[in-house]
This record gives structure tokens, C-alpha cells and sequence, in this order.
């Protein structure tokens, strides 16, 4: 915990999806990324978890094109990755589990009149797996969690200023709190401690579970 926190009853919880409500997701993402890969270009898939690390708080679009250059693909290569990817994905959806504590979390925030909204770069594929109303999503599309702007753009689009995000990236619970945001990051088998460690003047809690996070809602709000 940051001991360096203001932290009060937020507009909104933004909350991530890969890694924090499919808490799994990185996981598989990485093991079918590197199938779809490796029948193009035998890669380790070490070196993808690492790309994956990296690119979590990126565009999408940004990070693959990157990959691909280093890689030196050609553009047919490139498509071709990138549709087996979407195909393995979506033939592959019963793989990526919600977590169990997610929906008791959704619940508690409407029992306590706080708005949330599902913050993320996921496909729809994935996106499709929470059972939502549409106005609960705020799909990043091509913007980067690095970068200040895409968050104050957010703050702006949504007209909130007291924030608090969930993310599991600490790069990009990095810029929310350099946006004015509370941060709250959950562990996974992508980012544990080490990287808390790295981040941590930028983050004001570290969770496993979203049980974790209602208690500290809990006791904001009793205060």
C-alpha cells in the first residue's frame, strides 16, 4: 500500500479486463499468440511473454506492428499471424475464465451508487464474455495506456474527475496516477511484486482478488 494516498469515493472505477476481470487471460493470450507465430517463425515463447509485458499498455495495432518489423515479416506474414490469432481466440473463448469475485464487486458498486466501466484494449471476442450492458464498456480501440493524453481524453469524454483504476499493467497504472487517478493493481502470473516494486510511487494498492478491492471500497466509504 502507498502510504502517500488521497483517496476518496470515486466518479468512476475504470477496471481493465485482461488480467484483472479475466485474471487469466494473459496466460492464454500469450500461449496462443505464440502458436499462431511459431507456425510462421520458430520463436520461444519466453520471448513472447516478454513482448507481452511490454506491449500490455500499448495500441494493439502499435505493439504487433512493432513485433512484426523486428521480426522482419512480410506484410502476407503479418495478416496471416494476425487472423490466426483472432481465429484461435475466438475458437479458444472457454479458456478465459471472469474472476469468480467480479460480479459481487459489480454489485456492491451499485448497491453504493458508484459508476464503473470495463477500460480496455481486449477484442470484442473477449469483451463479449462479460455480462454487461453495452453502456459499461469503454473500448480504448487503438489508443495507448502509456501515453497521459488517452486518459485525460477519457476523464474529458466521460466529464469525471475523481478517478480510481484497476489495471494490472503497472506502465499503465503509471500514467493514470499521472493523469490523477487512485490506482489499484492486481497481481497476476504476468506482473507480480517485482513489477509492483518497479512502479510502486505509482500505485496506491496491490490486490489478487476483486474481494480485496470492495474491502478497501468498504472502508472508504465507512470512513
Amino acid at each position: 500500500m502507498n502510504t502517500n494516498i488521497t483517496f476518496q469515493k470515486p466518479d468512476l472505477i475504470l477496471i481493465d479486463f485482461d488480467g484483472v476481470i479475466a485474471k487469466n487471460s494473459p496466460d492464454f493470450a500469450v500461449h496462443l499468440f505464440h502458436q499462431a507465430l511459431n507456425e510462421i517463425t520458430p520463436i520461444k515463447v519466453e520471448f513472447i511473454i516478454d513482448f507481452f509485458r511490454l506491449a500490455m499498455s500499448f495500441s494493439v495495432k502499435d505493439s504487433l506492428e512493432f513485433l512484426f518489423k523486428s521480426l522482419g515479416l512480410s506484410q502476407d506474414e503479418k495478416k496471416t499471424v494476425t487472423e490466426n490469432y483472432k481465429n484461435k481466440v475466438s475458437n479458444n473463448l472457454n479458456l478465459f475464465h471472469i474472476n469468480k469475485d467480479f460480479y459481487c464487486f459489480i454489485e456492491f458498486c451499485k448497491n453504493n451508487n458508484i459508476k464503473y466501466k470495463v477500460f480496455s484494449l481486449a477484442v470484442d471476442s473477449r469483451l463479449s464474455l462479460i455480462k454487461l450492458e453495452p453502456n459499461d464498456f469503454y473500448n480504448l480501440e487503438d489508443m495507448s495506456k502509456a501515453n497521459v493524453k488517452t486518459f485525460l481524453k477519457v476523464k474529458k469524454n466521460l466529464n469525471v474527475e475523481n478517478v480510481s483504476y484497476i489495471d494490472d499493467s503497472p506502465l499503465g497504472l503509471r500514467t493514470g496516477k499521472l493523469s490523477g487517478m487512485n490506482t489499484i493493481m492486481m497481481y497476476n502470473s504476468l506482473f507480480g511484486v517485482s513489477e509492483y516494486l518497479i512502479y510502486k510511487e505509482y500505485i496506491d494498492y496491490s490486490v489478487s482478488s476483486f474481494s480485496e478491492i470492495q474491502t478497501i471500497f468498504s472502508n472508504l466509504l465507512s470512513n
